[in-house]
């Protein structure tokens, strides 16, 4: 008896063959995301290579940032960054889009010329016959060449309007590179005086690490002596330590310091430079009046914001310039085959037309007045973000003075406790040799001393950065502020204020 044969159903056929289909796409995803993955691996090697090519590139390019060695001051390192900065650079780039708008606004005021050539063949001739003879029409080759000449006599002031918008937008652009100039001698002054504090703060834990170590050889002394215990040696030891690892600390700083300073210089960052200037206290009392009108009369943003006020309005007038007649003096020649105007006969001929055309739009589905709305909303928009420039302008001075009184009274403080600091521990110094203090006194004294000499110096650094966000709220930052030399606090600006 033969066995019977396993039947097959539709539906068990499809959801085997769906089943099939599931797990050859789930090999099939595991497969693809393998290979995507080696793709992209492979992808960013090439990317590093390419960098990698682009470094030796501009090693040997002479575009390559310049290497500086040697001492460095404040003054050379805003030089640099003012020829060097590439922010800088690419926001001076901003002039030859200026010159550019200025070159397209006085095309209203120019001629233009419009040439035009071409040629048409027909299948015939068409004939007419007027029972006394049969006169052709036209010819079977067409040839005309013509010359335009239109001359803008009026369009309603809105020629105008857009130049003089075009050179207000050029000095807009002016202000803006110096905008930008500012921000740069801000970045690189603050990051000078980076360097100098991450300096002394490591010659700071370095002078704590010597008498750490002076300290930690008079209890080994003592220890042979019997004079101290072995926790007084591990105690000292400890202490000598953490200074250490301190003015590692320190130490990295001051290459993390250095490299926003030369990145910010734009040149290159394996120069080796020896900082000349230091961080140096200069108390200043400004008055908030003068600042603020030193603010008004020399921020650029505040020129910009005046700017952008007119030059809004001279949107305006443009937008109703629409409503007046488009005039323009016209000259137009013509010369074809068959011969203008008629063209009747297989000849050569031309004809000319000058004279004065005007266009005025009467209907244009109301686009000049949306236009009219939407520059009118602009307009006062312009007004308030003036209003809101001069407003910041008066808060940033107001802040920035309130922080310069801050930082004056934390330098004197600071300077008090430094004071006592070295006092403290030449007292209990004396008092340990003498068997009056205890060694854990001369430890934390010496702490202090180290902690009040880095909050000195954090109160120098606090109270310069002061002055020079005070300077760049007041605009005052580089050589091309408008103030004049006796209303200056500072006699002597520098780029960045200190």
């Amino acid at each position: 008896m033969r066995p019977d044969r396993p039947s097959f159903t539709a539906p068990g056929l499809a959801a085997a063959l769906l089943a099939g289909v599931c797990l050859s796409a789930l090999a099939g995803c595991a497969t693809d995301s393998a290979a995507l993955h080696a793709e992209l691996l492979e992808a960013r090697r090439a990317a590093f290579q390419q960098w990698q090519g682009r470094q030796h590139r501009e090693q040997a390019s002479a575009n390559a940032p310049p290497r500086i060695d040697g001492e460095l001051s404040l003054e050379d390192a805003a030089k640099l960054a003012l020829t060097h900065n590439p922010a800088l650079a690419a926001a001076i780039e901003q002039r030859k889009a200026a010159r550019g708008r200025i070159l397209a606004s006085g095309s209203g005021f120019l001629p233009t010329v419009a040439a035009t050539a071409g040629y048409r063949r027909t299948d015939g001739i068409e004939v007419i016959d007027f029972g006394l003879g049969r006169f052709e029409l036209g010819a079977m080759d067409n040839y005309a060449v013509g010359l335009e000449v239109r001359q803008p006599l009026s369009r309603g002031g809105a020629s105008l309007a857009r130049l003089r918008a075009a050179h207000l937008g050029a000095v807009a652009t002016e202000q803006a590179i110096r905008e930008a100039m500012q921000q740069t001698l801000f970045t690189v002054t603050a990051a000078y005086h980076d360097v100098l504090l991450a300096h002394f703060l490591h010659e700071a834990n370095a002078q704590a690490v010597t008498s750490a170590r002076e300290q930690l050889d008079v209890v080994q002394h003592q220890q042979e002596q019997g004079l101290a215990t072995r926790f007084d040696v591990l105690r000292a030891q400890v202490e000598l330590s953490n200074f250490r690892a301190e003015r590692i600390r320190q130490a990295n700083r001051i290459e993390q310091a250095r490299s926003q300073l030369l990145r910010a210089m734009g040149v290159d960052p394996h120069s080796a430079v020896t900082l000349s200037d230091e961080l140096t206290y200069r108390p200043l009392e400004p008055d908030l009046h003068q600042a603020v009108r030193l603010a008004y009369e020399n921020r650029p943003d505040l020129y910009q914001a005046e700017l952008d006020v007119r030059i809004e309005e001279q949107a305006l007038r443009q937008a109703r310039a629409a409503y007046l007649p488009r005039v323009d003096a016209l000259f137009r020649y013509e010369w074809s085959r068959p011969a203008p105007p008629l063209r009747f006969r297989d000849e050569a001929g031309d004809k000319w037309i000058a004279g004065i055309e005007g266009t005025l739009p009467l209907f244009d589905g109301f686009e000049r007045e949306g236009r009219i709305i939407e520059r009118r909303a602009a307009l006062r928009q312009s007004h308030l973000k003036r209003l809101d420039a001069e407003q910041q302008a008066v808060v940033e001075v107001r802040q920035a003075i309130l922080d310069l009184a801050s930082a004056e009274q934390l330098v004197q403080s600071q300077r008090l406790n430094l004071e006592r600091a070295n006092e403290a521990l030449r007292l209990v110094e004396v008092g340990y040799r003498e068997g009056v203090n205890a060694l854990v006194e001369v430890t934390d004294a010496r702490a202090a001393l180290t902690r009040a000499r880095g909050l000195y110096y954090e109160a120098i650094h606090e109270h310069i950065m002061a002055r020079l966000k005070l300077r760049l709220a007041q605009g005052l930052l580089g050589p091309d502020h408008t103030a004049a030399p006796d209303s200056d606090p500072d006699p002597h600006p520098e780029p960045g204020g200190d």
